[in-house]
C-alpha cells in the first residue's frame, strides 16, 4: 500500500477490494439501522405549538391514544387556544372520527386572557348548534351538563380535556382533575367532536390541523 497526503492507496487490486470490504463491514456494524433511528426519534419527539408541548401518545385505561393533529384557534389574528386530537389510530377522515364509537380525546390549552368562562360556554353552545344543524333538543340535557364545567373562572394556562369512552360517556377534566362526568351515548359524542370536525367547525384551519393534514 502507498500513503499519499494521509490517504491509503492499494497497489494491488485484490488489496484494494479487501480494504473496501473491511471499511463497508465496519460502517454497517457501527451505523444505526433505520428502525433504530426511527425508534429513537419517536421516543423523544414532541409537538410544540406556541410554546406548548403535546405528547405523542397518551395512555387512557387500556387504550393507547396517538396524537392525530394539533392546531391554533384564532380570532381576528389573536391566538385563543390550542387544540389537539388524540385517537387510537390516526386518521384524516373527519366523518369517520366523528362517527367512531371508540375512545378518543380532545385537549385544549388556553393561551389568551380573552377566553373567559362566559365566552367559552357561549362559544361551545354555538358549536353544538352548528355541529347538529340546530338539532340540539335530543341531547340538550347533556349539553347543559357539559357547559356547567365552564362555570369556574378560566385563566391562561388552563387545560381542558374531553374524553369519550364507549359505554361510559364523556368525561371533562380541567387541569388533570375531573370536572364533570356525563352519562351519554354516541349521539352526544358525535355532536361534541363535531364542534371541531364537522362541516361547520369552529375554524376550518383548526379542523385541518387536528386532522393532521
Amino acid at each position: 500500500m502507498t500513503y499519499i497526503n494521509g490517504c491509503i492507496y492499494a497497489n494491488n487490486p485484490q488489496h484494494a477490494f479487501r480494504t473496501l470490504l473491511i471499511i463497508l463491514l465496519c460502517l454497517s456494524f457501527f451505523a444505526p439501522t433505520q428502525a433504530q433511528t426511527n425508534a429513537s426519534i419517536s421516543a423523544q419527539e414532541k409537538i410544540k405549538v406556541s410554546g406548548v408541548k403535546f405528547k405523542n401518545s397518551i395512555k387512557l385505561g387500556d387504550a393507547n391514544l396517538q396524537l392525530n393533529g394539533v392546531g391554533l384557534r384564532t380570532k381576528f389574528f389573536i391566538d385563543l387556544y390550542i387544540s389537539a386530537l388524540y385517537l387510537q389510530e390516526t386518521s384524516h377522515d373527519a366523518a369517520a372520527i366523528i362517527n367512531a364509537d371508540q375512545v378518543m380525546l380532545i385537549q385544549i390549552h388556553v393561551i389568551s386572557n380573552l377566553i373567559t368562562s362566559e365566552n367559552l360556554s357561549k362559544g361551545t353552545a354555538e358549536g353544538f348548534s352548528k355541529s347538529t344543524n340546530n338539532h340540539t333538543k335530543p341531547i340538550q340535557k347533556q349539553i347543559d351538563e357539559f357547559l356547567d364545567a365552564f362555570n369556574d373562572p378560566v385563566t391562561i394556562g388552563d387545560i381542558f380535556e374531553f374524553v369519550y369512552q364507549p359505554g361510559i360517556g364523556v368525561t371533562i377534566l380541567k387541569n388533570r382533575k375531573v370536572a364533570k362526568r356525563i352519562d351519554s351515548d354516541l349521539a352526544f359524542k358525535q355532536a361534541l367532536f363535531g364542534i371541531w370536525l364537522s362541516d361547520k367547525p369552529a375554524q376550518h384551519s383548526l379542523k385541518t390541523s387536528m386532522l393532521g393534514k
